[in-house]
């Protein structure tokens, strides 16, 4: 960070590289519009390379940088112009292509993606604080310390929130666990 702050570009290309995918993948469980998720990336990414200075090591710079992420998600979705864009949902065309790529017939592959659907469906209804929670360590993949320094919970909150998150989505996708999921 160090280097980064002292404005060594390639530096500042390794930090971008680590943590573009993380980042976007977050922002894809809120916003739920690609554009916008890469829009946003691109925006934190250079804040975190502005305030590289800024970092002091006392947060791991996983949960640092994702507190900068959330809190300029936030600020998006206050704009009034936003607000109606951080509520549409719209596939993910990397994971709707994964999806594809992954079955054989046309049957499998429209069973995949209502499959898909119905699991961003059911991350939407939870509480927001499930909700983020739950995104932040499926999707962005941070461990439960970095979580807890980046929504200000304790670890055993954190510990909470996502066990009752996981198993509102258990029960409300039971159907798919236990493979009785009917194809309609």
């Amino acid at each position: 960070m160090k280097a980064v702050a002292a404005g060594n570009d390639e530096a500042a290309s390794v930090l971008v590289d680590l943590y573009q995918k993380r980042v976007f993948t977050f922002l894809l469980g809120w916003a739920r519009n690609r554009e916008d998720a890469l829009d946003i990336t691109q925006d934190i990414l250079h804040r975190v390379c502005q305030k590289a200075g800024n970092y002091n090591g006392q947060a791991p710079l996983t949960a640092w940088i994702f507190t900068i992420a959330r809190n300029l998600y936030i600020d998006h979705c206050r704009s009034k112009d936003a607000r109606r864009q951080c509520r549409t949902i719209e596939m993910d065309q990397s994971i709707e292509r994964r999806v594809s790529a992954a079955t054989n017939s046309p049957e499998t592959t429209l069973m995949g993606k209502e499959v898909f659907l119905r699991v961003k469906n059911a991350i939407d209804r939870l509480p927001p604080r499930q909700r983020e929670v739950v995104q932040l360590r499926l999707l962005a993949e941070l461990t439960l310390e970095e979580i807890s320094d980046t929504v200000s919970l304790t670890t055993g909150g954190v510990k909470s929130t996502l066990h009752n998150g996981l198993r509102a989505l258990r029960k409300e996708l039971a159907d798919l666990e236990r493979g009785t999921y009917v194809h309609m």
